[in-house]
């Protein structure tokens, strides 16, 4: 349900940023306007992920079709922390216009891919485990790790795209 809001909330924001760009923009502007379709377009992207593939792999291990060992949860859930901090802070770099805090998201790249790797390797050690549904349940596994890391990708282009709006000179 609350994906079909942020599509209507996408929806209207792309409607009015079509208007904006009907009229005679200068280059700052317009370079402006293709930094907002493009937080538009991610942040419609993270709901997408979310709806489309981290509620159903939820549902999948609510469900009982997998059950995943109480170690690689902590991966997931460690994994699963950074990557809301960083979309939070993506977020709120949007609402604030705060350069500082776009950089420290993007500057989360080597935590992230540390975390990727990271769960990578408990992955590779849990494939062997001599565990019922082993393969589904890495499969899952390594789906939802994906799903997150996209999302944190999603993340990076928002702080990417506030950087770029807030520093660049309104006269370029």
């Amino acid at each position: 349900r609350r994906d079909e809001d942020v599509d209507r909330l996408y929806h209207d924001i792309i409607a009015y940023l079509a208007r904006i760009s009907e009229g005679a923009l200068t280059q700052h502007e317009t370079n402006q306007f293709i930094r907002l379709m493009a937080i538009a377009n991610a942040l419609e992207s993270v709901g997408d992920t979310i709806e489309s593939d981290l509620v159903r792999r939820g549902r999948g291990l609510a469900e009982g079709q997998v059950r995943i060992s109480p170690a690689t949860a902590r991966v997931i859930s460690g994994f699963h922390a950074q990557v809301s901090q960083a979309l939070a802070s993506a977020t709120e770099a949007i609402a604030q216009r705060d350069v500082a805090l776009a950089a420290a998201v993007v500057e989360m790249k080597p935590l992230i891919q540390r975390l990727t790797a990271a769960a990578a390797d408990h992955e590779a050690e849990r494939l062997v485990a001599p565990e019922a549904n082993r393969l589904p349940t890495y499969a899952l596994e390594k789906d939802m790790i994906e799903d997150l890391r996209r999302v944190y990708s999603y993340a990076k282009r928002i702080g990417r795209a506030v950087i770029e709006a807030e520093t660049e000179p309104a006269a370029a």
